[in-house]
This record gives structure tokens, sequence and C-alpha cells, in this order.
């Protein structure tokens, strides 16, 4: 196809250049006089002067005027005969049918892709059909598990597709015979819990909770099990055991893992919640982690300051970090430090100010912007 469009393209370039070539030029046989009129008109102005009839000075005049419409009129001559040659048009001609298309597709050869295949309807229109419908295969695992119930691997499919499908009763019964069939595994142990998790709206039921024993038996760091582990005992109030299990999570992350920013949020919410409780604002802060000390020691020392000193302590780094990220001000984890320990330390007007300022410096971060708005949201923040 691309070769047609070529070739029209082409063709219409050397019509365009041969068009005014096929246009014979005529000049009007009364706009040129021929030379020996000049002449004869000269010899009738030499007449006059010799007879008085006008002077030397007008006998002058008339003759350059003469010799000027003389001169005129062979160049018009000249001219005419230079567009009519016939040897001159068909050189132009020759040269526009050679040049032009030679020029175009030695061009294309050079930048285009001469080689690159068409690519038809018909094929793309195929491959759109034979992409998966996902109504469409669940419906046919759906009539073979009614035709054979003990397909262990077909509820494993089919399983993860109802609960993203939100049909979580459907995925409690799923995930339960795909256990059941092909036995015990992490895998399988945590996904029926997470299952019966998101059936219950969120909540870590007791058989959740078995659930999760047992994949933890199988897989002591089985990365699921232990995130909905931690969640079932910050939901039974054992909030320093949910800590410590999403701190061993933590630590077996790599860079990347998704899951990884969930778990350090909910790591602080937590700390937040003890500090409020303790009402122990700057030690919490310190201990908590929340404002970052350069080492372990270094915290524990803090830990054992008195109450003044510590509280002198705790201004000071929150103050280092403001000053940080005034001059660095796109980092949305330090950011985010530095409202939790606003908040910690019931300081709500700094915090709102810093929250402002976290947003005008995150403009042209929309992923730590979005972080930052969303712990907003959980500490009950707003700007000023």
């Amino acid at each position: 196809m691309i070769w047609i469009v070529g070739l029209c393209l082409a063709g219409l370039a050397v019509l365009i250049v041969l068009w005014p070539l096929s246009r014979r030029t005529h000049l009007d046989p009364g706009q040129g006089l021929d030379s020996r009129f000049y002449l004869s008109q000269v010899a009738a102005i030499d007449a006059d002067f010799s007879s008085g009839l006008i002077s030397e000075q007008d006998a002058r005049i008339a003759k350059t005027d003469a010799a000027r419409r003389a001169l005129a009129d062979s160049a018009a001559h000249a001219l005419e005969k230079n567009h009519s040659s016939p040897v001159l048009r068909r050189s132009v001609a020759l040269g526009a049918l050679v040049f032009i298309p030679a020029l175009t597709f030695g061009l294309y050869t050079v930048l285009g892709t001469p080689d690159a295949p068409d690519e038809p309807l018909a094929p793309r229109l195929a491959a759109e059909r034979a992409k998966p419908d996902i109504n469409a295969l669940l419906q046919k695992l759906e009539a073979h598990l009614a035709q054979d119930p003990n397909d262990g691997r077909a509820f494993a499919l089919v399983a993860p597709v109802y609960l993203r499908m939100d049909r979580t009763a459907d995925a409690v019964h799923a995930f339960g015979r795909a256990l059941a069939l092909l036995g015990e595994s992490a895998d399988g142990r945590a996904d029926y819990a997470e299952a019966l998790i998101a059936d219950a709206h969120g909540t870590v039921t007791p058989q959740a909770v078995d659930s999760l024993k047992k994949a933890l038996a199988i897989d002591p760091k089985h990365t699921k099990a232990e995130y909905y582990a931690g969640l079932a005992a910050a939901q039974a109030g054992d909030t320093q055991k949910a800590i410590d299990i999403w701190q061993a999570l933590e630590k077996q992350a790599v860079p990347g893992d998704s899951w990884l920013p969930m778990v350090q949020d909910k790591v602080a919410r937590l700390r937040l919640a003890q500090a409020r409780q303790n009402n122990t604002p700057a030690g919490a802060a310190a201990a908590g982690g929340l404002v970052p000390t350069p080492d372990a020691a270094a915290a524990a020392s803090v830990t054992a300051m008195g109450a003044d000193q510590r509280m002198k302590f705790i201004h000071t780094m929150v103050d280092d970090l403001a000053a940080k990220l005034a001059q660095n001000g796109n980092d949305p984890e330090g950011w985010q430090r530095l409202l939790r320990a606003l908040v910690v330390l019931k300081d709500t007007p700094r915090a709102q100010k810093a929250l402002g300022d976290a947003r005008a410096s995150l403009a042209a971060n929309p992923d730590g912007l979005g972080k930052v708005n969303a712990l907003a949201t959980q500490l009950g923040l707003s700007t000023p």
C-alpha cells in the first residue's frame, strides 16, 4: 500500500513540474515592432532635423527613444525563441521524469522502512477477538466445575477471579474447596484467610486467624500471612504485637515491594495511637521512631532522659527535619515523618503549616503528594 501511495505522490510532483512546460508562449504580433521600422524612423528624424522642423536636442532624444524600443523588441523576440525551444523543454521534462522519482525513492530508502511488512486489517481484528474474555472464561470454568466438582485446580483458578470481582462468598467457597482437594499449603491457607477477611468487610475472623496460624506453621515468613496476622493483633488491641509482626515483615522487604509503604504507614499509625494512649508525646515520638535518631543507642538514651530534656531534644530533631525539608522538599517520607511528629507533639498549627508546605513542594510529584494527603486525612489535618 505504501508503494502505491509513493508512486501517486511522485507522479503528482512530476505533473506539477511538466504542466508549465506543456504550454507554448505566444507573443501577440502587435506587441513587437520590426527593427527595420525603427531604422526608418531614425532616418525620418534625421530628415526632420535637416529641414529645421526639430532642434538638435529633440532629434537626439527621439533617436534615443527609438533605439530603446528597438532593443526591447529584440529582447522579447529572444525570450520567445528561448521559451519555444523544443530541445530545452525536452531536457527539462526528461530531468523531471528521472530526477524527482529517483530523489523521492532514494530518500525513502534511506530514511524510511521499505522492508516493514504491511499490517492487514483481518489479522488485527483476529488478534483483538483472540483476547481473553474474563466473563466467558469464568462461565467455562463454572460449567466445568458443575460437571467435575472435584477438580481442585479449577477451583484454585476461579477463586481469585471471584475475589477480584468482589464475589467474596464464592471466593471463600472456591478457596476452601481448593484447599480440601489439593492439600495444605501456605499460599492456600493465606488466600483462604484473605477471602474470609474480605467477606467479613475487613474484620479478621476467628476462622481467618486459624487459617493464618496454619499458613505460618508451614512458612513462618509468608508475607501475606504475616501481614494479616499483624492486622489480627491490631484489631484484637494488642498494638505492640502488631508492631512487632509488621516490623519483622519490613525487614524481609526488598526495594520496590508494593506493600512496604502500606505496612510502614500502619506501623506509624500504631505508634501514634500508643503515644496518645500513654499521654507521653515527646517520649513516644522519640522511642517510636516518628523522628529519626542516629542509632538505637541514641534512641535508648533519649528515652532515658528527663521529661524536660527529652522534650527539648525532640523539638531540636523536629526543627532539624523541618530545615532539611525546607532545603529539599521532594521527600514524601520526610514530610510524613514530620507530620506524624508534630501531631504527636500536639502542635496542630505547625502541622497544618507543614502540610501546606509539603503540598507546595510535592506539586510535581503526584505519587508523593498522594501519600502525604492520605496521611493528612488519617491524622485529621487540613491546610489552614
